[in-house]
This record gives structure tokens, sequence and C-alpha cells, in this order.
């Protein structure tokens, strides 16, 4: 092998190595379920308080709320533990300022494996919404910021904070040769995340989230053995029929998307809304991703990296982790 491909091939599993590290340190970052902090403003500066948080996380790690200093409690805390997680409520006036314009935070973020959805519903009916987690553990109030924004950047940010879903996409634009099987593919994993997604926010489909999280890091490894084999013409459902396999996987995934929404008990009033909008925002995280990847896969292209090398590489690297969040989710059920 000839110099410059020899230290060109370097870089490139070097690259893939560091890019493995880098996710295997955020691996925590994509939520089994969120917490949800959420104040509704009832008169004269007084909000009731509402603070779901998820049974499972880091142990020994705390999630607390906090609310502004001007804040103070009026009433006793009502706990209810429920299946997956607990809830408190309780009463706050914060002053004839309420909190337009303050701050709300949750403790704990960095060292735990959820993120917060912070929902304030002012009197008048404006809504202010925002997702917070490690290293951006704080939200500052903006009221008049109204569903259809707030629910687009939620999902815009729960697909980039999701890198299973991501490394799965990432698998199908590796292993798919053709634009037309790829387009159809990355459409049917997007009707199949879709319909689950809008199934379980309506409640019309349950199945436990840690299960789906174990389903969805399997799929992960379907597509690395798919893509490390050595016979590449072998034929195969994946390869001969992705369309197909690319939807009975997204119906998996959306279940996973559907943790956002439904765990963080959101009200009737707002599902329809909010479903359409961070569906469209997860949709658009994606497109943004496959842009990238594509322009990525491209360029390698180009360079004296043999193509199966780029497969076998980024193979282990997808395999490795998805072998690791399954021990990982699946030592949680138990």
């Amino acid at each position: 092998m000839r110099p410059r491909r020899k230290n060109t091939l370097r870089r490139f599993c070097a690259c893939i190595v560091w890019s493995l590290v880098a996710l295997a340190s955020s691996a925590h970052a994509h939520p089994l379920a969120p917490s949800l902090l959420e104040m509704q403003e009832q008169a004269d500066g007084q909000y009731s308080v509402r603070w779901k948080t998820p049974n499972l996380r880091a142990p020994g790690v705390d999630l607390v709320p906090q609310l502004p200093v001007a804040c103070k409690e009026i009433a006793e805390r009502s706990i209810e533990v429920l299946a997956t997680s607990v809830e408190i409520r309780w009463r706050v006036d914060c002053g004839e300022q309420g909190i337009d314009g303050a701050t709300l935070g949750v403790t704990g973020l960095e060292r735990s494996r959820t993120t917060a959805l912070i929902r304030v519903v002012f009197a008048d009916g404006r809504i202010a919404k925002g997702l917070i987690r490690g290293g951006a553990s704080e939200f500052r109030v903006q009221a008049g910021r109204g569903v259809a924004r707030s629910y687009l950047a939620l999902g815009f940010e729960h697909i980039l904070l999701g890198p299973d879903h991501l490394l799965f996409v990432m698998g199908l634009l590796l292993l798919i040769v053709g634009a037309r099987k790829l387009i159809g593919a990355i459409t049917s994993f997007t009707l199949g995340h879709s319909l689950t997604l809008g199934l379980a926010v309506f409640d019309l489909l349950r199945i436990p989230q840690q299960i789906v999280e174990v389903g969805i890091a399997i799929s992960l490894v379907v597509v690395a053995l798919e893509l490390v084999r050595r016979d590449q013409t072998a034929r195969s459902l994946l390869r001969e029929r992705p369309g197909l396999v690319s939807f009975g996987f997204g119906l998996l995934h959306g279940l996973g998307f559907a943790s956002a929404l439904r765990e963080a008990g959101l009200p009737g009033d707002e599902i329809p809304q909010a479903l359409l909008f961070f569906n469209l925002g997860i949709e658009a995280g994606q497109l943004v991703f496959i842009a990238g990847m594509l322009g990525i896969i491209a360029s390698l292209r180009k360079t004296p990296v043999p193509r199966v090398w780029i497969d076998r590489v980024s193979a282990y690297a997808i395999g490795s982790l998805a072998v690791f969040w399954i021990l990982e989710r699946s030592a949680a059920l138990f």
C-alpha cells in the first residue's frame, strides 16, 4: 500500500474511532424519558407547579427543579408514585411580576440520562416551552412563544440528541445503493415512525419504553451486520426490500420518539398540534443530518480509502455502540 493511501486510511479510521468515542460519551444524551416541569398561572402571580420525573435514571442522581427565588410555596406538596415516574404537585406565589422573563432550571441533569421539558402556561393562554439538558440546564421564560414553534424546536432537538436514531439512518445511507431505493427507504422509515408516534401519543399503542429502547439498539445491530458482510452480492431482505425493512424499524423507532411527548404528560387539547409540529421538527433534524452525511460520504469516495473500509469501519463503530446500548438498556429492565 502506497504511503499516501496508507496515511489517508489511518486518518479515516482515526476519525471513525474518535466519532465512536464521542457518541459513547453522549450515549446518555438520548433520554429514556424526559422530566417535566410545568407551571400554570392561576391569578395574582400564583402558579400551580407540576414536577414529573422518570423512575429510571442514573443511580445516585436526584433531579431537583429550580424556581425563581421570588416564588414561595403556599400549599403542601402532593406526591404520586406511578409505574414509570414520580409526580409532585404544589402551588407557589411569585409576586405581582410573575415569572415572565425569569429563569427556570433543573439540577442534576449533567449526571442524569434524562432531559427536562419546561412548560409554562399563562392565564391569558400564552405558552412558553423549552428543552433543557446537562450543560444547558436553565430556561428563560419568554411568554408568547406558540405551541407550533415550541414543539418544532423540541422535535428538532430530540432527533439530534438521539444518536441511536441517527446511526440507523447513517447505516441506511451507507448500505443502500441507488437514489430511488435510498429515497424509498428513508421515506418508509419516516412513515413508520410517524405512524407509531401518533398511535403512542394518543395512547392507542403502548409498549414498555425500556423494551422499545432495547429493540432500537437491536435494529442497529442488524444494519451493522449487513454492512460488514463480506459477500456484498448475497441476497438479504434488507438489501432487496430496504423500504419494507425500514418501515418495520421505523415503527419501532417511532415508539422511542413518542416518549418525549407521552411521558411528559401533555394536556389533551395540545396533542394534535404538538404532535404535528414535533414530528415536523424530527423530520427537519433528520434531513439536516442526511444532507451532512451525504456530503461526508461523497467526500470519502473521492479519497483513496476503499469503499469496503468505509463500510466495515462504520459497521464496527455502529455495532459496538449498539451492543453497548443493548447491554445497558437490558440491565435497566432488571
